[in-house]
């Protein structure tokens, strides 16, 4: 295996690995906010995690890196982060009961087809036929998952939907707009090593704490809150996100994308257990179908840019041994 090719493994690695720790973020997040408001609870994770990642980029003397990345990359994908967290963060927070949070989380998942599908405009890559039902699956094993793990009916789901709709319309915002960021980091900043995650999660902080400051909400502190807040901010609220900025634009974007189809189910069961919800009996035939997901969307899509050519597209699959 060459330099290049061990270091292309390596990025890809932190993709699955933020995956991971995404799967623990919304069950931490949601505990949080239930203790110290929606916009507070959101507010302190990323001011702490965005603070903790600037500190960190200028002891390690990277912020001339950052300085440097093109205004189109700190303006577009940097609103489009703060749009996903202040979205997502909200529409989970604004959740009548754990239950519809689970189910604003289902929303916010269908970002992984979003960004496969994207990515064939955005990065001009080929996509064959079976993109589509690939996306499908994967979405619909996720929905499944939630549907069987909460006891939730698809009717019941369409009830909620007309009841009280706007933590379904931020999830599903904050899908899009993750899959636009997801696509564009890679296209409008490139390949290269500075980063602007810490700044925009400081900046996401920023925003739901304006939030907090024009709101009512009221913060209660104890002792297992703030380890909460302390796991959050540094591992979800930091470290994948800076993973996930490394695998997007240096690491094998299709297959850390197929993995992270089974982020709703992994973050459907630990949200369940650490929230004290009982899981339902199908989750394994869920599972199979986000995976059977996962499999078609990343096989679908080729990681080789249309605009390359056949040659040079022959010439990576001669060197993968593919």
């Amino acid at each position: 295996m060459t330099n290049r090719d061990s270091t292309g493994v390596a990025n890809t690695a932190f993709g699955i690995l933020a995956v991971l720790i995404w799967s623990t973020s919304f069950a931490f997040g949601r505990s949080i906010m239930e203790q110290l408001g929606t916009y507070g609870g959101a507010a302190c994770i990323y001011l702490l995690g965005g603070t903790l990642g600037c500190g960190l980029m200028v002891l390690q003397g990277r912020l001339k890196g950052f300085l440097r990345l093109p205004p189109a990359y700190l303006l577009i994908c940097g609103g489009l982060f703060v749009v996903y967290i202040v979205t997502v963060q909200t529409g989970i927070g604004f959740a009548r009961s754990r239950q519809q949070a689970v189910e604003v989380i289902l929303c916010n998942y269908l970002w992984p087809g979003l960004t496969m599908a994207l990515s064939v405009p955005l990065q001009k890559r080929r996509a064959r036929w079976w993109l589509v039902p690939g996306v499908l699956l994967g979405i619909a094993g996720a929905g499944l998952g939630v549907a069987s793990g909460r006891d939730v009916s698809g009717w019941q789901m369409l009830e909620n939907l007309k009841e009280f709709p706007w933590p379904y319309v931020l999830g599903v915002t904050a899908a899009l707009s993750w899959a636009l960021y997801s696509n564009l980091s890679r296209r409008l900043a490139g390949e290269g090593k500075a980063s602007g995650v810490p700044v925009f999660l400081l900046a996401s902080g920023l925003a739901m704490g304006g939030l907090y400051l024009g709101s009512s909400e009221q913060m209660h502190w104890t002792g297992p809150v703030l380890a909460e807040l302390l796991y959050a901010a540094l591992f979800p609220g930091l470290l994948a996100y800076m993973f996930w900025e490394v695998a997007m634009r240096r690491g094998r974007m299709g297959l850390v994308v197929a993995v992270s189809y089974l982020t709703p189910l992994l973050a459907t069961i630990v949200t369940c257990l650490y929230l004290h919800v009982p899981l339902g009996r199908g989750l394994l035939a869920a599972c199979g179908l986000v995976i059977a997901g996962a499999v078609l969307s990343s096989r679908a899509v080729s990681e080789v840019p249309e605009r390359q050519g056949p040659v040079i597209r022959q010439c990576q699959r001669v060197e993968s041994g593919s």
